[in-house]
């Protein structure tokens, strides 16, 4: 089935249990799931070519439910601190034809998880990175202040996506994590490192299986947000970003769609927080934009939108004045536009009193002690980030009409609009 990951979800009701699978174009067999109670149940499968005209859809999602006979509650078997649940899966042939058994499948989840509160607002993390030439992209300088800075607003979960295998670079996230783990922020999740996929996919993987285990515990995500990007409301300052939410979304809202401004970096990341740039374009980036996604109500997620949600929900395009990206990537060479926007500098001395109070030293002091590990070892971070970036102008390029009116939106309407998401699907032969 090749089955990617299974993750239970508990806190849905029903509970079921969560496969992902990359996307395949084409009708599906009809699967059906085995309980250890010998109760069969029929799979539900979200993603399909079948269910929308969204572009980019890359994950499918095969959902097995609980039977009625025995709940997922009463079947979990507490393995190395984890809940673990079996199931096996079987494909119809035909009429009066048997099942055939396609494979068994355990989906795991931290056993403690399940006796949280349920969160307002979460986020995705995937493992940091850097490249000792490249300072202004290296996550361990970004990533500490944004995690921060998000805290400071209200995100109160993280769900980080570690790679053991990068040893080094794994060490160093944990040295960094320890404070915002040790007061319960974060979750980690640790990917196979004997599964080899490229870049593209780990996205994607990580971002669905995200998802999934956000679902029952986070009303709302941040899936694809990255720390070199800031979520900026309005004009306030100090404002808690789930309340902002919520007065942008109706109860039909799937996911908040919004822009992103340029910013040039601080000219020594080092010694200067990112919120401490005030230059920034004049106009929204010519690129796709990014999305907050209320859990409940989305099946399948793409960098840049939905590719599977609930028949009765939409998205929705949120206008500059109401939500917009902050996104620190100009350098100082860059031919730009500068706008001097100072809205969230303001926050600077309350930032580095927060990070001086989660990591015992001021911020540049976090920054001396890693100095040693950032230009010791050489990670893909250089590979990875011009891999992504070139893969967003490829976005924006294919979407271009589809970006300018979002942009053009974004900087007129002054409330919220429906958006769909772009509809021409790439052959493979585009992805190449």
């Amino acid at each position: 089935m090749d089955i990617i990951s299974a993750i239970p979800v508990l806190r849905e009701e029903p509970s079921y249990i969560a496969m992902l699978q990359y996307f395949k174009e084409g009708k599906l067999p009809k699967l059906h799931c085995v309980w250890p109670s010998g109760e069969r149940t029929e799979m539900q499968t979200r993603g399909t070519s079948a269910e929308n005209d969204a572009a980019y859809k890359r994950m499918m999602v095969h959902v097995c439910r609980e039977g009625v006979r025995q709940k997922m509650k009463d079947l979990g078997k507490i393995e190395h601190g984890e809940a673990c649940y079996t199931i096996n899966v079987e494909a119809e042939q035909g009429d009066d034809m048997p099942m055939v058994k396609m494979g068994e499948i355990k989906a795991c989840h931290k056993a403690e998880m399940q006796q949280s509160g349920i969160f307002g607002l979460s986020g995705c993390i995937r493992q940091f990175w850097q490249h000792p030439s490249h300072l202004e992209t290296s996550g361990y300088i970004l990533g500490p202040q944004w995690m921060e800075w998000n805290v400071m607003h209200g995100v109160e979960h993280f769900f980080f996506y570690a790679r053991p295998s990068r040893v080094e670079e794994y060490q160093l996230n944990m040295q960094l994590l320890k404070p915002f783990l040790e007061q319960g922020l974060v979750t980690i999740i640790e990917m196979d490192s004997s599964v080899d996929h490229d870049d593209r996919e780990d996205v994607m993987l990580e971002v669905n299986d995200c998802l999934y285990r956000a679902k029952g515990k986070s009303d709302w995500l941040m899936p694809t947000i990255e720390p070199d990007e800031y979520l900026v409301f309005g004009n306030k300052t100090g404002t808690n970003f789930l309340k902002e939410i919520r007065a942008q979304a109706d109860p039909t809202t799937h996911s908040l769609s919004f822009g992103r401004f340029n910013f040039r970096h601080p000219s020594d990341l080092r010694k200067a927080l990112q919120i401490q740039s005030t230059s920034r374009e004049g106009t929204l980036a010519p690129l796709c934009p990014k999305y907050i996604a209320r859990t409940a109500k989305v099946h399948a997620l793409f960098n840049h939108w939905a590719t599977s949600w609930d028949h009765d929900a939409q998205s929705v395009g949120v206008p500059q004045q109401g939500l917009v990206g902050f996104h620190y990537r100009l350098n100082v060479f860059e031919k730009a536009k500068i706008e001097f926007d100072p809205r969230i500098s303001k926050e600077v001395y309350d930032l580095e009193a927060k990070i001086h109070e989660r990591f015992g030293m001021a911020f540049q002091q976090v920054c001396e002690n890693i100095k040693s590990y950032m230009v010791s070892f050489y990670s893909s971070g250089l590979t990875r980030r011009a891999t992504m970036d070139f893969q967003e102008k490829q976005f924006a390029s294919r979407f271009s009409t589809w970006i300018e009116t979002f942009n053009r939106q974004a900087m007129n309407e002054v409330v919220p609009f429906v958006l769909s998401p772009p509809k021409a699907h790439p052959s493979a032969a585009d992805e190449n």
